[in-house]
Order: C-alpha cells, then structure tokens, then sequence
C-alpha cells in the first residue's frame, strides 16, 4: 500500500522535473508560478507529515 507520504515525495520530485525542464525551455512566466506554489505547497505538506511522524513516536 502506497503511503500518504509517499505520494507526497513522488509529487514533490514530478514538479521539481517539470520546474527544472520548463524552466530550460522557457523561462519564468505564470504557470512557473502556479506549479512552484504546488511545489512548495507539496513539500510543506510532507513536512508537516514527517513531523506528525515524529511526534507521535515520542
């Protein structure tokens, strides 16, 4: 069974390659925007994650 913060790490890495491949092709622009806030919003959420984690283990 695929975890929760697993799919959170997969999406993390397939914004992290489409930002770096976008961003060779093209350049900044709106939807570079709107995926970096995906990104960030993805990686703040597995954040939060790993330390529900860690706190439910002490």
């Amino acid at each position: 069974m695929i975890a929760y913060r697993d799919t959170l790490n997969a999406l993390a890495f397939a914004f992290t390659i489409f930002l770096i491949v976008y961003a060779l092709q093209k350049g900044m622009d709106e939807t570079e925007l709107v995926v970096n806030v995906l990104y960030f919003t993805v990686l703040l959420l597995s954040q939060i994650e790993n330390l529900r984690e860690v706190i439910s283990k002490s």
